[in-house]
């Protein structure tokens, strides 16, 4: 009797570690064929309103207090399912986070709007405008669409 046990004790013990190694393997092998995305795809998930408040709220606190970060920044984020670019300053009206006690330069922060606007290869938004690279007239920011290095003024 203590042998067919010992056989069956020997069964329980390789064959949970033996489940786990094959449904681990089947795992990778969707990773890397692509079903779940790329990782990029994966990362930009985490790019979220959420994650991009924390970062803000971080900028703004009394210990840190970085105001040029807080301005400056674009980050990409996604609101309401269209991704944009946003610094910490438009995000406010989205998210819950420490604000920063002083207001942003405007005149800066349009500037480097515009800045981030050329830097796109497509239409996209910054700040909640959005910018154009092709076509004709001008978009929000002022850039031309037939010529989206001249900033009208």
């Amino acid at each position: 009797m203590k042998k067919r046990m010992d056989k069956k004790g020997q069964l329980d013990k390789w064959f949970i570690p033996l489940i786990v190694m094959v449904v681990a393997a089947v795992i990778i092998i969707l990773f890397f064929s692509g079903a779940f995305g790329t990782i990029g795809e994966i990362f930009e998930k985490f790019s979220s309103v959420e994650i991009a408040a924390q970062a803000c709220g971080s900028y703004a606190s009394p210990e840190v207090n970085l105001k040029t970060s807080y301005c400056d920044l674009f980050q990409k984020v996604e609101i309401s399912g269209t991704k944009q670019y946003a610094n910490c300053e438009y995000l406010e009206n989205y998210a819950e986070f420490e604000k920063l006690g002083e207001e942003c330069d405007s005149i800066k922060v349009d500037r480097l709007a515009k800045e981030q606007c050329q830097t796109l290869k497509d239409e996209v938004l910054v700040n909640g405008r959005p910018c154009y690279v092709d076509g004709q007239g001008e978009d929000e920011w002022g850039l031309s669409k037939e010529n989206p290095l001249l900033i009208a003024e």
